[in-house]
Parts: C-alpha cells; structure tokens; sequence
C-alpha cells in the first residue's frame, strides 16, 4: 500500500545535495556574510592604504638612494604582500570553528567550504594588496614601466 506516491530510489551518500548545490549554497553565503560585515572588509582595505602611506613615506623617492635602501624597499615590498593575510586570520578561526560544527552534521562537504574560503578571501586580498602596492610605488619614484615587471616576464 502506497500512501506517499512515487519514493525516489534510496541512496547511500553522505550529503543530502550534490557538491555543485553545496557550492553554490555556500558562496551564496559567504557573499551574504561578507557585504554584512563591511566593517572588516573596509578594515582591511584602510590597513592596506594607511600601511601604503605610511612605508611610503618611509621609502619616499627611494630611486635616488643607494642599491641598498632599494633592496630594502622590495623586500618590504614582498614581505608586506606575504604577510598581509595574518590580519584575517581571527575571523578565519572562528569560521572555521562553525564550519567543524556543520561539517560533523554533514551538511557540506569541508573542502568545498575551503574553495569558497580562499576564492573570497583571496579576491580580497589581492585588492587591497593591490591599493597598498600602487600608493607605495607611487611615492618610491621608481618609473612605473617596472610596475608589475615580473609577470610580464613570462
């Protein structure tokens, strides 16, 4: 006796939606998240611009100093570029702390949530990575032919 109608065939999977449904659901949220909390991301954007401003000053027309002192200037360049994510990492722990909880109910699988993290976060990263470089390169007075040098070399 069928009271329910036609059951679909049962299957043994972990996750109740495909991982493409799961992505999607994610960014979605992620998206959501992110344009709330406007304040960590204009946080990180004026980190970025104060920094610029502030090591610019610091390395002001740099072209001029010895090979040293330019040396010093990429470096910090470099340094400034690999290090600029520490600034995230707080907020990334706890993220990370309610996704354990959800994974556990197996809701999502965790490397989709790790995709949807980085393809965010790196964005913008690379965003305001990108302000402090241009307002730093601007006060070095180096020529802006060399901007961006190392990826046209390929």
């Amino acid at each position: 006796m069928r009271i329910a109608g036609q059951l679909p065939p049962i299957k043994e999977e972990k996750f109740a939606v495909s991982m493409k449904v799961q992505f999607r659901a994610l960014l979605y949220r992620k998206l959501v998240l992110t344009h709330r909390d406007r304040r960590q991301v204009m946080t990180q954007f004026f980190a970025a611009i104060f920094l610029g401003v502030f090591l610019g000053l610091a390395f002001c027309q740099v072209v001029d100093q010895e090979a040293q002192n330019v040396l010093s200037f990429f470096f910090i360049l470099l340094q400034v570029g690999a290090m600029s994510g520490m600034s995230a990492m707080p907020a990334l722990i706890d993220e990370r702390i309610i996704m354990k909880f959800e994974t556990s109910a197996s809701l999502y699988a965790e490397w989709i949530w790790i995709l949807v993290v980085s393809i965010i976060d790196t964005f913008l990263s690379i965003a305001s990575n990108l302000f402090f470089q241009v307002i730093i390169w601007a006060f070095s007075g180096i020529d802006w032919v060399f901007f961006g040098m190392p990826l046209s070399m390929s």
